[in-house]
């Protein structure tokens, strides 16, 4: 995709959904202050997602799914677009945002549709903040307990109770 899209001041809306478009998004996409529209799914498109549309304040729709892009949401420049109704990032295999990242664009845009890729715990993990609304169960093979922190619970491997004539082993709860 060209930058100098970013020159066109009055684009409004900008639809290149399903054209095998391939590269980054550019930067300077956030200099359209009048786009309300941006719907690039269904494309080959890398890198992230420009921290830079946070700039675009009249956004209404911003449509990024079933691409190739990566990294991690830019969840507190997403959240500054106040007049956004639909949000859809997911799709892409390598996009990633924070739960925290989650509930601040839930907060932030609560009438927006939101279609977010996969939540990625590790920081939460480590810093113990796991939000409640998450209402996580962790099963984790023992090698991988000793790497967390105190807030999660110790794992445990219930002890083994062979079976005795023709009885069968306790089940594990």
């Amino acid at each position: 995709m060209p930058a100098s899209l970013g020159k066109c001041a009055k684009l409004k809306h900008l639809r290149l959904e399903a054209n095998q478009l391939e590269g980054p998004i550019p930067d300077e996409l956030g200099q359209c202050g009048k786009l309300e529209g941006l719907d690039l799914q269904e494309n080959q498109l890398t890198g992230g997602v420009p921290a830079s549309l946070g700039k675009c304040s009249k956004l209404k729709h911003l449509r990024l799914e079933a691409n190739q892009l990566e990294g991690a949401v830019p969840a507190t420049e997403l959240a500054k677009l106040t007049a956004l109704e639909m949000l859809v990032l997911f799709r892409n295999e390598g996009l990633t945002i924070t739960a925290s990242g989650a509930q601040e664009l839930k907060e932030a845009l609560p009438n927006a549709k939101l279609f977010l890729p996969r939540v990625r715990l590790e920081e939460e993990v480590r810093a113990c903040t796991l939000p409640a609304y998450l209402h996580l169960s962790l099963t984790l093979p023992a090698p991988s307990c000793t790497h967390l922190p105190a807030c999660v619970p110790a794992c445990s491997t219930p002890p083994y109770t062979p079976p005795s004539s023709g009885r069968r082993p306790p089940r594990w709860r």
